[in-house]
């Protein structure tokens, strides 16, 4: 089902927040006017990848310890710990993400 995340001039280009849909925490990014969700912490440290993620096209990297992880997929470029990703798409001026609740 999706959800309702945010209005889309509360995410600017090349900016992250960190939010919380029906008791899921996850980390929306904006990056060359492409929308990106993931599972909200980083699986090294639980760093808020919301807060500390910096993004580096076509990367989003944890600034704790500077593990890597692919935009499009989630896959981390260091180990086997992936970022989870949710679909995301804007409509009419909001942000919306898929979850399985």
């Amino acid at each position: 089902m999706w959800y309702f995340v945010l209005n889309s001039n509360c995410l600017l280009d090349n900016s992250g927040q960190q939010i919380e849909v029906h008791s899921v925490p996850l980390a929306i990014f904006r990056l060359q006017g492409k929308l990106y969700a993931f599972q909200a912490y980083c699986p090294h440290r639980m760093g808020r990848l919301g807060v500390v993620g910096l993004l580096d096209h076509p990367y989003l990297i944890c600034s704790l310890h500077n593990w890597k992880f692919e935009l499009q997929t989630g896959k981390n470029l260091q180990t086997s710990d992936h970022l989870r990703t949710y679909p995301i798409r804007e409509s009419e001026n909001q942000i919306w993400v898929q979850l399985e609740i």
